[in-house]
């Protein structure tokens, strides 16, 4: 989630942030919960639409339930359709 962020800051930025180790610290917090999660990084600045491949993806392998969190989710037809397809399985 770092680099994410510093990759967009500094495309979006006129100062540039370097890439310092203190920044990648490995957190010691214990681990709760059997959960597992998926980030994908897309953007003006991305050729490919990581987000969309990844939205597909897991909606094509659904087998009981589909939670998408994002605060920009604006489905095309295609997606729409993938979730269509996946509510009627």
């Amino acid at each position: 989630m770092q680099y994410i962020f510093l990759s967009d800051w500094n495309y979006c930025a006129e100062q540039k942030l370097e890439v310092l180790d203190q920044y990648f610290k490995i957190s010691e917090e214990k681990k709760y919960g059997n959960t597992i999660i998926q980030m994908a990084q897309s953007g003006p600045d991305s050729k490919t639409p990581t987000i969309l491949h990844v939205f597909l993806s897991l909606i094509s392998s659904a087998k009981e339930s589909i939670y998408i969190t994002t605060p920009y989710f604006i489905p095309n037809q295609e997606l729409l359709t993938a979730l269509i397809i996946a509510a009627h399985s």
